[in-house]
């Protein structure tokens, strides 16, 4: 893990937000390849949702507005297979 990213600095402007936007979206993949989705259903939807929540704070850096709607997007392109492969049943409180 490179520490540099972990910091009790602030972050100002868009290339720092991105940087450690970038080290979140690293460590929160490699937690999505150990715990996949068929074994882990809970844990591999907190991760999905970690990851939407990346893109949500980042977008708050953004200034320009195409790129903003691109990363609302990708969030909407990350939870709502989610949505279709969940057995509400069993899984309700995942796909509230």
């Amino acid at each position: 893990m490179n520490k540099k990213y972990i910091t009790a600095i602030y972050v100002l402007d868009y290339e720092q937000a991105r940087h450690v936007f970038l080290f979140g979206l690293n460590q929160l993949n490699k937690s999505k390849e150990y715990y996949v989705l068929d074994g882990f259903v809970t844990d591999y939807v907190e991760i999905c949702q970690d990851i939407s929540q990346l893109y949500n704070k980042l977008v708050f850096s953004e200034l320009d507005i195409e790129r903003q709607c691109k990363m609302h997007k990708r969030r909407i392109d990350l939870i709502s297979p989610l949505c279709n492969e969940l057995n509400e049943q069993y899984y309700l409180h995942c796909v509230r």
